[in-house]
């Protein structure tokens, strides 16, 4: 996986440079580059390196932006960047930076799903975002012995958004076994809280 991803981010690199500025090569490119920096952030280890391929990414896709030719695939892949750059810098100790990162994806997710109510891609990335939020939080609160109660907003947001995508014959299993996720995440912080163990 590796190396294939490396040498797709080549490619797509040296086609941005010998046509700078194609839409589709950008466009390419955010994909390729994010999915290269969750490699390296999950299956590598190595968080630090991941948030920087991801900044890489959504360079690409803020030149689409900028000139107003983002479609929305783009638009996601912007939006998602900043959640997993969130993700990753909590990973990597910045957790306040992380919980900035993730907040701002999750705003604009919310926006694209007013303005695309029907697209099961942006209700999975904003069911995903509302998790990745409501776990760093809580990731927060442990560490500072705090209340778990703000976090739960987020988690019954992607249970909302989870169970939407349960019966969209579009989407794929990974969407639809979302609910999943969100639930046990949910379950998991409600442990942690003496009122609500049982819940839990």
């Amino acid at each position: 996986a590796d190396a294939l991803l490396r040498r797709a981010a080549d490619q797509i690199v040296a086609l941005n440079e010998e046509m700078p500025g194609d839409r589709e090569i950008l466009s390419a490119m955010a994909d390729i580059l994010i999915a290269q920096s969750i490699q390296e952030g999950l299956s590598n280890n190595d968080p630090q390196q991941a948030v920087r391929i991801m900044k890489q990414a959504q360079a690409a896709v803020a030149v689409l932006i900028e000139r107003n030719e983002a479609s929305l695939d783009d638009l996601l892949n912007d939006a998602r960047a900043d959640v997993v750059t969130g993700y990753f810098s909590r990973l990597s100790g910045e957790g306040q930076l992380g919980i900035t990162a993730i907040t701002s994806g999750l705003e604009k997710l919310k926006i694209l799903n007013q303005r695309h109510p029907e697209d099961t891609r942006a209700k999975f990335e904003l069911a995903r975002a509302n998790v990745t939020l409501g776990e760093a939080l809580a990731w927060e609160i442990y560490y500072a012995e705090g209340d778990y109660e703000p976090t739960l907003k987020y988690f019954d947001a992607a249970v909302e958004e989870s169970r939407k995508l349960v019966h969209a014959p579009d989407a794929s299993l990974e969407m639809k076994t979302h609910i999943i996720v969100s639930l046990l995440k949910r379950a998991n912080t409600t442990c942690y809280m003496d009122a609500r163990a049982n819940e839990g």
